[in-house]
């Protein structure tokens, strides 16, 4: 089968456009045949375009209402994935914790008291002990 190109001079006939599957009809010999630059034809027989065009027609009808319950499917499911979405954030806000940088959630709260041993408070004089004990060590630090 011969190829042909868009905008070229055909003898009259039916061309094919495999692509998109339509046809072309030249009316007269010499004429060019139509679409975009590139757009390869193929003649074809009077008999075979007179066979394909039921064909293709009865394959119209019945896709086109199998393509319209996917695409209608698509739509449905994409909005009920985005309501989910939506509601899966706020259900997550509400039960994650409010977490601070910088705050001390395990120190306890102002005002409770302590068990013996558990972080219980120094008393002034183990303080005191103790600072004289860091300051006699800084001392005793070689100077650099």
């Amino acid at each position: 089968m011969t190829s042909y190109t868009s905008g070229s001079a055909v003898r009259s006939g039916y061309y094919l456009r495999a692509r998109t599957v339509s046809v072309a009809l030249v009316a007269n010999d010499g004429d060019r045949l139509p679409g975009p630059a590139g757009a390869s034809y193929v003649r074809v027989p009077w008999l075979l375009v007179l066979l394909l065009a039921p064909v293709l027609s009865i394959a119209f009808l019945v896709l086109l209402p199998v393509f319209a319950l996917g695409v209608m499917a698509y739509g449905v499911v994409r909005r009920l994935s985005r309501v989910g979405r939506r509601a899966s954030a706020e259900l997550a806000a509400t039960v994650s914790p409010g977490w601070r940088p910088g705050e001390a959630h395990l120190a306890g709260k102002p005002g409770e008291e302590h068990a013996p041993g558990e972080g219980a408070a120094k008393t002034p004089a183990e303080l005191e002990r103790l600072e004289r004990e860091i300051a006699e060590r800084r001392d005793r630090k070689p100077a650099e």
